[in-house]
């Protein structure tokens, strides 16, 4: 939870779709069936208590037992327009990705268009907003503190450590080619927030192309990719032998749920 859904409970200075959504929804009358076709903001409204509210899901979603069964609207890229008109959805959360839901629903309910997160603060915004807009909000404030406790201790923790004992650490995806988050990234956010050194390669974006070239001469010592068969592939890039992350094996593989999400 703490890579997902870091916390603040000061009033967020970030501009946020869902703020204006709050305005159809009254507070003592919040949305009752929701269809999150954004995997980050179902595990939030889950998190704040407000799962039940939840009527459709994406196949990329992964949900506590105690969630029970929702419906499954399609995966992320393509859902289907028929299943989620079948939910009778009063809010559908949605990314730019979905340009085809917004058209079909947007005169039938609530459809809101969530912004990539690029830092931590925005991600506890966006927890922030949605635990408000679900009648969630002192759930959602309390969430925040405990994870802005813990975030307190780390920093106590790694502000210690000298720039040059800290570790150069960057994500990689895909194989050809290889991409990495872009330096606006709320994923080089999560590495400087642990005491680690992200890659700064000029290009923005949630996720750029990046050349064996430029990760020699960034030389991490460690890297964190999303399932065995992509660390195996690091590992085995001939491109890649040089650098201290695969020279020592230090590449590590991670659940998507607990790297991609903000």
């Amino acid at each position: 939870m703490l890579v997902l859904l870091w916390a603040g409970a000061t009033a967020p200075a970030w501009a946020d779709p869902l703020r204006d959504a709050q305005e159809r929804f009254p507070a003592h009358h919040p949305p009752q069936r929701v269809v999150s076709l954004v995997p980050a903001a179902t595990e939030m409204l889950v998190a704040v208590g407000a799962g039940d509210a939840v009527v459709g899901i994406t196949s990329h979603d992964t949900l506590p037992v105690d969630q029970g069964k929702k419906e499954i609207v399609g995966g992320f890229v393509a859902p289907s327009l028929e299943r989620i008109a079948a939910l009778h959805p009063d809010l559908i959360l949605v990314s730019s990705l979905h340009g085809k839901v917004k058209k079909r629903f947007q005169d039938q309910c609530a459809v809101v268009e969530l912004p990539p997160v690029h830092s931590v603060e925005q991600a506890l915004e966006r927890l922030h907003d949605l635990g408000a807009l679900l009648g969630r909000g002192q759930e959602a404030n309390a969430l925040a503190g405990g994870i802005r406790a813990e975030l307190a201790l780390i920093r106590a923790k790694v502000e210690p450590i000298p720039a040059t004992k800290r570790q150069r650490v960057m994500r990689l995806m895909g194989e050809a080619p290889l991409r990495t988050p872009g330096d606006d990234s709320f994923q080089n956010d999560f590495i400087r927030s642990a005491g680690g050194i992200p890659p700064r390669f000029g290009r923005n974006g949630e996720s750029i192309v990046v050349s064996p070239a430029e990760i020699v001469r960034f030389n991490p010592q460690a890297i964190y990719v999303c399932g065995d068969s992509a660390a195996e592939a690091v590992l085995a890039n001939p491109a890649l032998q040089k650098i201290e992350a695969v020279k020592h094996k230090r590449v590590f593989s991670f659940p998507c749920e607990f790297t991609c999400r903000a």
